[in-house]
């Protein structure tokens, strides 16, 4: 709600877990993925930044956890 309230950040789409997460990344291409480290399935410190980081089409896609 604090994001989405700001005027110069766009959320684009929320996720339950770091898979979605992921996925949504390849398909979206965001500029930053805010990922909770307690998402529930698989979290945010499960391999998924580092997924992220590695992917070459995500190349300057920044991770916050």
């Amino acid at each position: 709600m604090l994001l989405e309230a700001a005027d110069d950040i766009e959320v684009i789409a929320r996720r339950s877990n770091g898979d979605q997460a992921v996925e949504l990344s390849r398909a979206e291409r965001p500029d930053v993925i805010l990922m909770d480290i307690r998402m529930p399935g698989t979290d945010g410190l499960d391999g998924h930044p580092s997924q992220i980081a590695a992917a070459d089409a995500l190349n300057g896609v920044k991770v916050v956890i």
